[in-house]
This record gives C-alpha cells, sequence and structure tokens, in this order.
C-alpha cells in the first residue's frame, strides 16, 4: 500500500514538473516613450487569441504562454500610443517596453444652439417634428467602446 500511495506521489509530481516546463513566463514593464513614466491597464495578449492580461499601477506584467504559442505574435497597446508587436520566441526581458504616443487627430465640430421648449406641449412637439431622426425604421450596429479605469 505505501509502494502505491510513493508511486501516486511520484506521478503528480512528475506531471507537475512536466506540465510547467511546457509554458514559458513572460515578464516585462511598459512605460510612456517621453516621461518614462509606467503606463498602467495597457493589453499585453497574443495575437488571435484569449491569453493575455493588463499591466499594473506600476505598469509591470506577466504573462503565461504556452508552448503551442512560441511562434505567436505578442501584441502590447494602450489608448493613445502605438501598438508594439514583437515574435514571443524573439522577446526580451532585459529591456523595458516603451510605447510612443500616437497622435490623432479630429474633425471640426460645429455646435449649433437652438432655443429650449418651455412648456412641456413644446417639448412634445419638437420631438414629433424631430422623430425620423430619433426612432430610425432600421436596425444599426453601434460602432465603439468605453474604457473605464
Amino acid at each position: 500500500m505505501k509502494l502505491q500511495l510513493k508511486r501516486i506521489i511520484l506521478c503528480l509530481f512528475l506531471f507537475v514538473v512536466f506540465k510547467t516546463i511546457a509554458q514559458v513566463e513572460l515578464k516585462n514593464k511598459v512605460v510612456d516613450y517621453t516621461t518614462f513614466l509606467p503606463l498602467e491597464n495597457a493589453s499585453v495578449y497574443i495575437k488571435n487569441t484569449t491569453i493575455g492580461t493588463v499591466t499594473n499601477s506600476d505598469g509591470k506584467f506577466v504573462l503565461v504562454v504556452p508552448n503551442k504559442h512560441q511562434k505567436d505574435t505578442l501584441i502590447i497597446s494602450s489608448i493613445g500610443y502605438k501598438t508594439f508587436k514583437t515574435p514571443i520566441n524573439e522577446f526580451d526581458n532585459s529591456f523595458e517596453i516603451i510605447l510612443e504616443e500616437d497622435i490623432a487627430s479630429l474633425d471640426e465640430v460645429l455646435l449649433v444652439a437652438e432655443t429650449r421648449p418651455k412648456t412641456g406641449n413644446e417639448v412634445v412637439l419638437r420631438a414629433l417634428e424631430r422623430l425620423d431622426r430619433n426612432m430610425p425604421d432600421s436596425s444599426y450596429i453601434q460602432k465603439g467602446f468605453i474604457r473605464h479605469k
């Protein structure tokens, strides 16, 4: 009975050892190009997979990558910065990852002020006038997202 228990423990130990060998751990820090301050909540993921993480308040991350994804691409991105891409097997833990700002320009915005309705009757009349704009007759897909800290 004791011999059988030792065999089970040995098998479990070997399973754990082989399981940890079958993956690579990527550790690094993501910083801003101009200030060299850490970037919090930068996305770190493997392209075309659901394997990923985000950086902490110090800009640091740890990502465990299974061996089958060794030839895939690692992507590090953050809103307002250019995306960093590198093959996982060429990833270097010794250098910090520096993301450069990505400046985006917006088109001109024109604001037009109208008088506000003062009574409930005026509100209803204005809503009825704009019914075709406020209630589209076909479905649409909203394009955009919001990200909170």
